[in-house]
């Protein structure tokens, strides 16, 4: 019993230490991402912001009306 006790702790102790190294590579890798967003001059959220007050789709713009347009239009939304 004892043994499996002593196995139980170690096996945890490993997991624990994984768990910290998994966390600790993943705040890196986001930071460096971020780093590299500020570095090229992209602002993510100012970019998710303003896409998100513009309309999804242009209320003016002029309907299709050729049908080959429209057919074609039809047949690549099948192939999705």
């Amino acid at each position: 019993m004892k043994g499996e006790t002593k196995e139980m702790v170690t096996m945890n102790k490993i997991e624990m230490m994984s768990e910290a190294i998994d966390e600790t590579l993943d705040k890196d890798e986001a930071e460096e991402e971020t780093e590299v967003l500020d570095e090229i001059g992209v602002d993510i959220a100012s970019q998710i912001a303003s896409k998100n007050a513009a309309p999804l789709v242009n209320v003016k713009s002029e309907p299709t009306t050729d049908v080959d347009d429209l057919e074609n239009r039809l047949a690549s939304l099948r192939r999705l």
